[in-house]
């Protein structure tokens, strides 16, 4: 099925935390779910303007990805706009498995600045 045959390609990709994250997917995914959830992000990727979209968005972004895929092309253009951009060491795709306590730590200070801009923004 498509969710196996799924978790059976991220498992061969060397990128760090590839192998925990395919053998968690069939216990946390449901298998009818990935399918529609996939195409409609290949769908939006190549035919909708997702990336205007997000830096045109009207409130604070963060954008965050792997050390391993630092030669993002689009990373130059989202710091330039004005998107907080966090790259997690040690990681590549999945962050959340290979280093999450620096993920979390980068979301958690991002969501306090965000919260200290808005008091500020009221006094």
């Amino acid at each position: 099925d498509f969710l196996n045959a799924f978790a059976a390609r991220v498992r061969e990709k060397p990128e760090w935390s590839n192998r925990l994250y395919a053998a968690n997917l069939p216990v946390k995914v449901h298998p009818d779910a990935v399918a529609p959830i996939f195409r409609s992000m290949v769908e939006l990727s190549d035919h909708a303007p997702l990336l205007e979209a997000f830096i045109d968005a009207p409130f604070p972004k963060m954008f965050v990805y792997g050390e391993q895929n630092s030669e993002l092309s689009y990373i130059e253009r989202l710091t330039r706009s004005g998107a907080e951009v966090a790259e997690i060491p040690s990681s590549a795709h999945f962050p959340m498995y290979s280093n999450p306590q620096e993920l979390w730590s980068r979301l958690g200070q991002f969501i306090d600045r965000c919260d200290q801009d808005n008091m500020d923004a009221r006094q």
